[in-house]
């Protein structure tokens, strides 16, 4: 992601399964758009658009299932226990 080449055009936040997320949209130098949410320092979703209101659309579709799956893992990781062979 080349951000000398980019521009933030819009921002905001959302709570989504009790998780407060930014969004960010981004314009690039060929008039295409992204969207952007950093869930952790490690691990951003990131959705292509043909503007800024096709990235946010897609992006609002893809950030309901990309945070459910990380809920999901995150509640399995911690409700699991030891076994022993």
């Amino acid at each position: 992601m080349e951000l000398e080449q980019t521009g933030m055009v819009w921002k905001t936040e959302i709570t989504l399964m009790d998780t407060v997320l930014g969004i960010e949209v981004f314009s690039r130098a060929n008039g295409k758009c992204f969207a952007l949410t950093r869930y952790s320092p490690e691990d951003v979703f990131v959705t292509d658009g043909q503007n800024e209101e096709d990235a946010l659309m897609q992006h609002s579709v893809v950030l309901p299932l990309a945070v459910s799956c990380r809920k999901r893992r995150e509640m399995t990781m911690t409700a699991g226990h030891e076994v022993q062979s």
